[in-house]
């Protein structure tokens, strides 16, 4: 298998990405190549939106994860603000090319739900 550019070692621990089953049923490290990373349906990149923005590296996930979901990276909880896939186009079909998830820790969610929850019944809107 021949794999261009450069390839990352991505291992359980670091990065929140699991061994995968092989066909003999032995497990493996997953290694994936930068180029690559759009064939993966389950690996985002993930960024933490509250103030100061962060990265939160590549991470594996659901391909059905969406908006409001709760997942876990690295120990902590966030919260799926939005999803964000973009398309290149490739031999006439549009093709995934890169996927992110934003997210925001529960606490900076509930705290935003609570503030929004005050704007929306105060008298001076």
């Amino acid at each position: 298998m021949k794999l261009s550019g450069a390839l990352q070692y991505l291992s359980s621990q670091g990065s929140g990405i699991g061994s995968r089953c092989t066909r003999n049923g032995s497990s493996t490290p997953s290694v994936v190549a930068f180029s690559n990373r759009s064939r993966n349906p389950s690996l985002f990149e993930v960024k933490d939106i509250s103030p100061p923005p962060e990265s939160l590296g590549l991470h594996s996930f659901p391909p059905n994860t969406t908006n409001g979901d709760v997942i876990t990276v690295n120990g902590q909880s966030y919260v799926v603000k939005s999803t964000v896939i973009r398309y290149k186009l490739q031999r006439g079909r549009y093709r995934p090319c890169h996927k992110r998830l934003d997210v925001l820790g529960t606490s900076r969610y509930i705290y935003n739900l609570y503030l929004t929850n005050i704007y929306s019944n105060s008298p001076m809107k």
